[in-house]
């Protein structure tokens, strides 16, 4: 079996590409995806500290492992929340980098074999199966879906400071 686009996401990409060429196009673009990564980077290190390898080389050495298994080639960059005190972990990605997110003490209560499964595993169910499945349009779904809500929430505002709201997301936005 070979994992591709569901029959729901064409469908979803025919109805944007065909109803909002100019925003596909846009959320679609290089450029987005080079501005949303950047994005992404600098609130992670708003909200966490980046593991060095040299100071961290035990989840280094782990998540390289479990990528290895299941097939990652990207490379895989470790933060530790600033915030949190329950352990758990989520993963952010661009097209060439896994950012691995710990939080609380995770590394601390979880063996080798513990975080190696904890990291092989979110790195399967949320990279892997993301890119092979959905990719960028699964980002562009959920940019345009926040964009939407950005605009509603324009709307109800009084008409002159709606109208000014919607100006700035769009000049925000390059719309």
């Amino acid at each position: 079996m070979s994992l591709g686009p569901t029959r729901f996401h064409r469908a979803l990409r025919d109805t944007l590409t065909s109803q909002e060429p100019g925003l596909f196009r846009w959320y679609s673009s290089d450029s987005y995806e080079a501005e949303r990564n950047d994005r992404m980077r600098l609130e992670l290190l708003r909200s966490s500290y980046r593991l060095s390898p040299e100071s961290h080389e035990r989840p280094y050495r782990l998540a390289r492992e479990a990528a290895a298994k299941i097939g990652v080639e990207v490379p895989i960059v470790l933060y530790q929340l600033n915030q949190g005190e329950r352990a758990n972990a989520g993963l952010c990605f661009t097209r060439d980098e896994a950012h691995v997110v710990l939080s609380g003490p995770l590394l601390s209560s979880l063996n080798d074999a513990e975080l190696l499964a904890e990291i092989r595993a979110l790195i399967f169910k949320h990279g892997v199966v993301f890119h092979a499945i959905v990719g960028k349009l699964f980002q562009l779904a959920a940019s345009l879906s926040q964009a939407a809500r950005h605009v509603a929430q324009c709307a109800r505002l009084p008409s002159r400071a709606g109208s000014r709201c919607l100006s700035l997301f769009q000049a925000s936005n390059h719309m």
